[in-house]
């Protein structure tokens, strides 16, 4: 993920894959964040990721 860190456009983006985990919300819950510190765009891709399966 530091390489993505160079290129300006996925920086917003950056979200998803640092507090997303394929079993949830993994990550975020190793760094201690709780519900409203998850990131948004995490959370929404956790709902979008468990619709899909």
């Amino acid at each position: 993920m530091k390489c993505c860190l160079q290129i300006a456009y996925l920086l917003p983006a950056l979200d998803i894959p640092y507090c997303h985990h394929e079993n949830g919300m993994v990550l975020a819950a190793t760094l201690g964040l709780k519900e409203e510190e998850i990131p948004l765009a995490a959370r929404l891709f956790a709902v979008v990721m468990s619709l899909m399966r």
